[in-house]
C-alpha cells in the first residue's frame, strides 16, 4: 500500500476489477449473524447497525475502484464511527481500511492467478510477507513457501492471514520455482487469525443482503442464488476450466487450404498455427494468401491486401512475443475482409457493417476491458503508480494507441486471435495468451479478456460461424473437438 494511505490501484482494470467485485460481494452484516462466514460478509467491529455498517462498505469500495486515501475514509465514516464507538479510535479506523483493502486485492489476485491459462504456464504460487519489525509470527515462517497451485495449503493460507496483513501470493513458471529449489515444505507457523486464511472461492453459503446494501451487492446475491446451491462440501460450484473442447466441427474447406506458406514461416511454427484454425472452422473456401515472416520486432504482424482485389500476404514479425495469436490476429483481417458478407469492401467490421457482425460487435464492445479503453480514450493523464504498491503519478494517455485499439476491424481481430485460442486449444497461443493478459504498470491498454469477460463473446463467434456453415453442432457419437 503507498505511503500517502491510499489503497494504490493502478490503472490496469484487470485485477483490480476483480477486487471490486469480490468487494461488492461481502453483504454487510452485524454479529448476530454468526453463521455468515468472515469471507462472506462485510462487519465493522462494535457496530449493530445495517445500515452504517452499509455506509462503511460504500466508502472502502470507492477506496478500491478509485485508489482513494486513509484520510478520504476517515473524512467519510469516521465521525460516525466515533459516535457509535463512544470516542474516536484512529488505530481501528485504519485497521478496517487497510484490511479491507488488502483482502480485496488478494481476491482479485486470486482471481489473476486462477485463470485456466495462466495455471497452465505459471503453476506454482509462493507466499510473499513484507519482513520488517510489524511482521506478525503468523507470516514471517511463510515466507518464500512454494506449493503447486492446486495445493490444500492455499485452502487455508491466503492472505489476509490476520489483521493488518501485508503478504500476498505471486506466481511461478515450472523453471522459475525450480530454479528457487521446487516446491517447498509446509512450514511450522502460527495458525491464520479466526476468520482469516480462507481461499477466496471456497467461503460458505451467504446470507441474502439488507434492502440498504449497495446495488451491486444486490446484484451479486441474485445472480448466486440463480446458481442454484453450493456443492455438498460447501464449496461454491467451480466452472470447468477453459480451454475445453467445444461442441461443434469444422466444416467446409478447412482454412489452411487458403494459405500459401513460406519455409521460414513453416520453420517458425506457423503451419502448426494454421492446424489450430482448421480445428475450430472452416473457411467458405478463402481466396489464396501467402504467409510469410519478417524480421520486425516492433510490429506482430499485419495484413496487406487490395481492397477490391484478392489477398497480398500475412506477414508475422520474427520478433513478436506472441507470434501464433499475432497469425491468428491476421487470419482474422482476412476473414474480415473476404469472408464475411459482402466480400471485397475493406474491413466489413469497420465499413461494410455487416448486419450479421453486429451482434458479435456489441458483445465486444460491451466486454469490461473495451469499456475501460473507451473510458481511457476520453482522458488526457492517469494518475498510477509507476510499480505496484509505488507512489502514484500522473501518466499521458496514449491516446493514438487507444484509438487504434478501439478501431472495430482490430477489436474484431483481437477477439478472433483469442478465439481460435481457446477453442482450439493450442498449448503455444493460450501460453503467449497468458502473457498477454498480464497486468502491466503504470498505465494498461487491454486488448484481451478473461475467460469469464470473454464467454460472451465466444457464444456470439459461434452463431456467427454456423451461420456461416464453417462448424456445425458435434453429432453425439463423436467426441467434442474432433475436426472433420
Amino acid at each position: 500500500m503507498p505511503a500517502d494511505g491510499s489503497v494504490g490501484a493502478p490503472s490496469d482494470p484487470a485485477m483490480w476489477r476483480d477486487a471490486r467485485e469480490w468487494f461488492a460481494r461481502q453483504h454487510p452484516a452485524i454479529p448476530q449473524h454468526e453463521r455468515d462466514a468472515r469471507a462472506r460478509a462485510f462487519r465493522v467491529a462494535g457496530i449493530t447497525s445495517v445500515n452504517l455498517v452499509t455506509e462503511v462498505h460504500q466508502a472502502i469500495a470507492r477506496a478500491i475502484a478509485d485508489g482513494t486515501t486513509l484520510d478520504d475514509f476517515k473524512r467519510e465514516v469516521g465521525a460516525k464511527l466515533a459516535e457509535a464507538w463512544g470516542a474516536p479510535n484512529a488505530a481501528r479506523l485504519e485497521t478496517i481500511f487497510r484490511t479491507n483493502a488488502q483482502a480485496a486485492y488478494n481476491a482479485g489476485r486470486f482471481a489473476e492467478l486462477n485463470r485456466p491459462a495462466m495455471k497452465a504456464v505459471r503453476p506454482f504460487w509462493k507466499y510473499v510477507a513484507i519482513l520488517d519489525g510489524r511482521t506478525t509470527a503468523t507470516c514471517a515462517p511463510l515466507q518464500g513457501t512454494v506449493r503447486p497451485h492446486d495445493d490444500a495449503f492455499w485452502e487455508t493460507h491466503w492472505p489476509p492471514l490476520h489483521f493488518n496483513c501485508r503478504s500476498t501470493v505471486v506466481s511461478l513458471s515450472r523453471a522459475e520455482a525450480a530454479r528457487a529449489g521446487g516446491a517447498t515444505p509446509v512450514p511450522k507457523a502460527v495458525a491464520p487469525g479466526k476468520g482469516f486464511g480462507t481461499r477466496p472461492d471456497l467461503a460458505g453459503e451467504m446470507l441474502k443482503p439488507t434492502e440498504k446494501a449497495p446495488e451491486a451487492v444486490q446484484e451479486a446475491a441474485q445472480e448466486r442464488s440463480a446458481q442454484g446451491p453450493s456443492t455438498p462440501s460447501g464449496r461454491s460450484p467451480q466452472v470447468q476450466a477453459e480451454p475445453v473442447p467445444h461442441p461443434f466441427q469444422p466444416t467446409g474447406t478447412p482454412v489452411s487450404s487458403a494459405f500459401e506458406m513460406s519455409p521460414s514461416a513453416a520453420k517458425h511454427g506457423l503451419d502448426e498455427a494454421a492446424k489450430a484454425v482448421d480445428r475450430v472452422h472452416g473457411d467458405g473456401v478463402l481466396e489464396k494468401v501467402k504467409v510469410e515472416t519478417t524480421p520486425g520486432r516492433n510490429n506482430h504482424g499485419e495484413f496487406n491486401y487490395t481492397r477490391f482485389g484478392p489477398p497480398d500476404n500475412i506477414r508475422v514479425a520474427l520478433g513478436s512475443s506472441a507470434p501464433r495469436i499475432s497469425f491468428f490476429h491476421e487470419v482474422g483481417h482476412l476473414i474480415d475482409c473476404y469472408a464475411i458478407d459482402p466480400p471485397r469492401r475493406g474491413y466489413s467490421a469497420a465499413v461494410s457493417e455487416a448486419p450479421e457482425i453486429q451482434p458479435l460487435m456489441s458483445a465486444i464492445r460491451s466486454s469490461a476491458p473495451i469499456q475501460y479503453l473507451e473510458k481511457l480514450s476520453k482522458r488526457s493523464v492517469v494518475i498510477a503508480p509507476e510499480r505496484e504498491g509505488g507512489p502514484r503519478f500522473r501518466h499521458p494517455v496514449d491516446k493514438g494507441h487507444t484509438n487504434y485499439l478501439l478501431k472495430p476491424q482490430e477489436l474484431f481481430c483481437r477477439a478472433y486471435s483469442q478465439y481460435v485460442a481457446l477453442r482450439s486449444g493450442d498449448s503455444v497461443a493460450l501460453q503467449e495468451l497468458s502473457r498477454l493478459l498480464r497486468v502491466r504498470l503504470p498505465i494498461n491498454y487491454p486488448e484481451h479478456w478473461t475467460d469469464e469477460e470473454f464467454a460472451p463473446i465466444a457464444r456470439e463467434f459461434d452463431r456467427l460461424f454456423q451461420a456461416h456453415r464453417w462448424m456445425t453442432p458435434t453429432p453425439p457419437s463423436t467426441p467434442p473437438g474432433t475436426p472433420s
